[in-house]
């Protein structure tokens, strides 16, 4: 049984035990939490990755990928020439949505052309000024020169 509304552990037993058609009774021993095991995702220069996974990938040309697709989370990045990058696309925007941030779109651009933006309303234009950003709750968006 799926188990929602924010019931105790104890009350989710009770309806295991009452509603399971086995022979058997659950106890909260028989339930574990596992955190999700954290990563990483690197992007820098023109073309380097380093994956969740630890693998070294590589992105020539322009283009968007995919970094995370997953249900509540999507990333996506934008790869375009520049006059530094000798024809090989670098990173120029990436781009941050899903139901962990209430389906609502950020988008940072790059450094010297981009900007960043929340939904498409520009955000966070000056790092030495206005550089905190908290939308609704989501976390905490900081602009700086770090």
């Amino acid at each position: 049984k799926d188990h929602e509304g924010g019931k105790s552990l104890a009350s989710a037993l009770d309806i295991v035990n009452k509603e399971c058609s086995c022979q058997c009774s659950c106890s909260a021993d028989d339930f574990t939490r596992t955190a999700p095991e954290l990563g990483t995702c690197l992007i820098w220069g023109a073309t380097h990755f380093k994956t969740f996974d630890g693998a070294d990938a590589r992105h020539y040309g322009e283009g968007i990928a995919w970094l995370v697709k997953a249900e509540k989370v999507k990333v996506q990045a934008r790869f375009l020439e520049t006059e530094h990058s000798n024809g090989q696309g670098a990173l120029h925007d990436i781009v941050f949505s899903g139901p962990f941030i209430g389906d609502h779109t950020l988008k940072i651009g790059a450094l010297n052309t981009g900007k960043i933006t929340w939904d498409d309303n520009v955000i966070l234009t000056d790092y030495q000024k206005d550089n905190t950003f908290d939308p609704d709750g989501y976390g905490k968006i900081i602009y700086d020169d770090q």
